[in-house]
């Protein structure tokens, strides 16, 4: 038996030697991607396990379109694929990538494909997909398959999981001087199941005009919701529709109108209300006759599409929304995220004041909970400049933790010259739960942008990023960081290190960083299958340089013996180091009876008489009853002791034998 159980711990040492692979230095982050090339729009999923999957496109090989790439990085922060990832497409001729869990433990990555275009139609586009497993194999077919495949040019991917192993998609796509919206279901094993190609399978109905940047959500009855804006009228308004799985229509044939107010309504984007509706929010251009101020509405459909939420200034017979924001000057790009109980938190850029981030919560019924027009969560970000195409744009990006609040991420230039990545997180009172100035998640130098947040479990975070601190390298490459749901990036811990000399353990390790760690308990494994905590070394709490941190086990068992450091935060939270094996000097047989026991024990230690000392250690790892110089072969009274578990340390004159003793009342 105990050849198993030291088999089983050095098994669970080589597992745990990565450790904190997440670099908690907001200067240096974790790399996922610094390949040659240029590395950009990246997009992730969680892995359901508290890790996530991240796709991008990649030119590391010189093409001007270059490949799609992709990693796996667990909850440790460790890449569980190949360096710099594994390729998803290749050839060459594959651009802006869509990522989706695929409901099984891996992801399904869609992109725009260009491998048919040719002297006569230099633009042709397609849109291919391809579905990855947890350990990076590609399940269908080499490159993909393909959802359409017609000579037209397409712009824009939307996809999300069916469920079951398969995709729905939605994209732009220019046809016969009109640009509108088509669609695909892939099923689990790669079959189309709408249509058959090269034609797709058309998802909107206007008689003329531009659609444009589908967004999908699922209807929770395994079909999909999809919205866009299109300028069929002769203004860009908002629109919806609701598919089965088979691709049936299940709303107005002609489309569901969210919004035709006057003049333009775009970019709008969307979230699941959590019963089998939606939630949509736009820039709303209505005021235009004052200029391009465009403000922020939204609108509740439920399951029959039904809209829910009505402005008052609107008619019942012609609701286009709820203002969420309408204060002076320009609110753009607004994104939503849910509150948890049926509504949403919206933020969005402003120009109030000088590009600033608001935020707003908007209940189920429609009524909003902070201050009118929102508040102001922080200043400085980052301007996204001239908007063609949202999805692309550098914006802020938005989750929910398991406490019902908001997190949010986006690009910021505080300090005037780089761009970096910053968060900040919101209660359902619009209460900031982290640092007044927002917590810096990255601060190196020159450009970061397109920041995604994603959760991770137990209301943490993993943020991705474009990221051109390495300008050297021709182009960005894909950065990440772990955000913790107290809003602090990890502890960066160094190995744990132990050595044996002079009859004690003397156990190092360094920190590289630190933000809102609280201590370290030393925890070691002698002569049982489980860690006991021997002792507690406080930590820094908060710091950005190296600390060296050691403890002492002056009390080790003979033989072989397992350390490991529990960090745990301010919050409770906790990691575990690497574990380590130091071997102490031999040391006679010790016998420790009764055990359990209610009033005394005997040591017994054949042919000694007499120990240094004897030292009683609770669960905590500090010393709760010692004797020095004491003769053995004795009661000892542990009487006083509360009952539970105790390690009983016994020093002779060159040797440190241990047990466990349990006290009972």
């Amino acid at each position: 038996m105990k050849k198993i159980y030291t088999l089983t711990w050095l098994l669970l040492a080589l597992h745990t030697a990565g450790f904190c692979q997440w670099n908690g230095n907001p200067a240096a982050n974790k790399a996922v991607c610094t390949a040659n090339g240029t590395q950009n729009y990246p997009l992730a999923a969680p892995d359901g396990d508290g890790g996530a999957f991240v796709c991008w496109q990649d030119t590391r090989d010189g093409n001007y379109f270059g490949n799609i790439y992709a990693q796996h990085i667990n909850k440790n922060g460790v890449s569980l694929w190949a360096a710099n990832g594994i390729a998803v497409s290749s050839g060459n001729h594959s651009e802006h990538p869509r990522i989706a869990a695929d409901g099984a433990g891996g992801i399904i990555v869609a992109w725009i494909d260009h491998r048919y275009a040719n002297t006569t139609n230099t633009q042709e586009g397609d849109i291919f997909v391809q579905r990855v497993d947890a350990t990076g194999h590609a399940l269908w077919v080499d490159n993909g398959v393909a959802a359409d495949s017609n000579a037209n040019v397409k712009a824009r991917i939307a996809v999300i999981s069916d469920g079951g192993g398969g995709a729905y998609l939605a994209w732009d796509e220019y046809d016969n001087h009109a640009s509108l919206i088509y669609g695909q279901h892939v099923r689990s094993d790669g079959s189309l199941a709408w249509g058959t190609l090269p034609y797709p399978h058309k998802l909107c109905y206007p008689g003329y005009g531009f659609g444009y940047e589908p967004q999908l959500v699922t209807d929770g009855r395994n079909g999909m919701i999809v919205t866009w804006f299109d300028d069929r009228d002769g203004t860009d308004n908002i629109y919806a529709q609701r598919f089965d799985s088979s691709g049936l229509r299940k709303w107005d044939y002609q489309d569901l109108v969210i919004c035709n107010a006057d003049y333009d309504q775009q970019f709008p984007a969307i979230i699941s209300d959590g019963s089998k509706g939606a939630i949509i929010v736009w820039d709303d251009n209505r005021a235009g006759f004052l200029g391009p101020t465009y403000d922020v509405y939204a609108q509740l459909i439920d399951s029959t599409g039904n809209k829910k939420w009505l402005s008052p200034s609107d008619p019942w017979y012609n609701n286009n929304g709820i203002p969420v924001c309408v204060a002076q000057r320009r609110q753009f790009l607004p994104q939503l995220t849910s509150d948890s109980a049926g509504g949403a938190y919206i933020g969005w850029a402003d120009e109030r004041g000088n590009y600033d981030l608001y935020a707003q919560r908007v209940r189920k019924d429609g009524s909003t909970v902070f201050e009118t027009d929102g508040r102001l969560i922080t200043t400085s970000v980052v301007y996204p400049g001239a908007i063609l195409f949202s999805q692309d744009a550098n914006k802020l990006s938005m989750m929910t933790d398991n406490k019902g609040n908001a997190v949010m991420v986006w690009s910021d230039n505080r300090d005037g010259y780089n761009y970096n990545i910053y968060g900040q997180s919101i209660d359902s009172l619009g209460n900031k739960l982290w640092a007044a100035n927002d917590v810096a998640i990255s601060t190196a130098g020159d450009l970061q942008q397109r920041a995604q947040v994603i959760p991770a479990g137990d209301g943490n975070g993993i943020v991705f990023w474009e990221d051109n601190r390495n300008s050297a390298n021709t182009g960005t490459d894909i950065y990440t960081s772990l955000l913790t749901s107290s809003g602090t990036l990890p502890v960066t811990q160094l190995s744990l290190k132990g050595n044996y000399a002079k009859n004690e353990i003397l156990l190092q390790w360094q920190t590289a960083t630190e933000f809102n760690s609280r201590y370290f308990v030393i925890q070691r494994i002698n002569n049982s299958p489980l860690f006991d905590s021997i002792g507690r070394v406080d930590a820094a709490g908060v710091s950005s340089a190296l600390l060296h941190y050691s403890f002492t086990d002056a009390a080790p068992g003979r033989g072989n013996n397992y350390y490991r450091l529990k960090q745990v935060d301010r919050d409770g939270k906790f990691t575990f180091s690497n574990i380590v094996l130091v071997k102490a000097g031999n040391a006679p047989a010790v016998q420790v009876y009764p055990n359990p026991a209610a009033r005394y024990i005997t040591i017994s230690i054949p042919g000694v008489s007499s120990a240094e000392s004897v030292v009683i250690y609770n669960m905590q790892g500090q010393a709760v009853k010692q004797w020095q110089r004491v003769p053995v072969n004795k009661p000892f009274d542990v009487s006083q002791l509360a009952a539970g578990q105790y390690t009983i340390s016994i020093r002779l004159n060159n040797t440190i034998s241990t047990s466990k003793i349990i006290v009972q009342p």
